[in-house]
């Protein structure tokens, strides 16, 4: 990664005429105040209707809540999970709760081997209106330590195939009994870093 000053990022995306400007990695709602900041002045002179979309783990949630209520931000909660328990109940009930009072929130599930295998109780339990904000996304699993190598699902030496393809079918035939949405790594499949 590199440092980027705000004004040089803004001309850069107004230069690109990007409608979406997602913010992920880490945990983004730490720097609230700085996508606050980074929206609004997007928005201002822009030819193209454009929103921010941010991808946060849901601690900071109430973070979220307040950007939602100033700019036009869509919020994506991918909850992590402990390697051995799964995802906190509590925490899910939570996030399902306040997805039915913000309609530009969503919910990302992982899914794989144990315990990723199942939909979640809490994530069940939703009100059917909200399983079209409820993303599924199969884990891909890697082969390898990984090594700055570009993220590619095409190379068995990198992405342990079976086990991917795995969490992929379990992941489809969830979405499918559920009627949930399925999400991809398109970045895997596109062999782009």
């Amino acid at each position: 990664g590199k440092t980027v000053h705000v004004d040089d990022l803004l001309d850069e995306l107004r230069e690109s005429r990007a409608k979406v400007l997602v913010l992920t990695g880490g945990e983004p709602l730490l720097q609230a105040a700085g996508i606050k900041t980074l929206l609004t002045r997007n928005m201002i002179g822009s030819e193209t209707p454009s929103y921010g979309q941010v991808e946060t783990n849901g601690i900071y949630l109430s973070s979220a809540i307040e950007l939602m209520h100033h700019i036009p931000l869509h919020v994506v909660v991918s909850p992590k999970a402990h390697q051995d328990h799964g995802y906190s109940h509590t925490h899910l009930k939570h996030i399902v709760r306040t997805m039915i009072q913000f309609p530009r929130m969503y919910l990302k599930v992982l899914i794989g081997e144990a315990p990723y295998d199942h939909v979640p109780p809490a994530v069940l339990a939703a009100p059917p209106e909200l399983n079209e904000r409820i993303y599924l996304s199969p884990i891909t699993v890697y082969a390898s330590a990984y090594e700055g190598e570009v993220a590619n699902s095409w190379d068995p030496k990198l992405v342990d195939q079976e086990t991917t393809a795995r969490n992929h079918s379990l992941a489809a035939q969830l979405v499918l009994e559920h009627r949930y949405r399925l999400t991809m790594q398109m970045h895997n499949f596109c062999r782009i870093a």
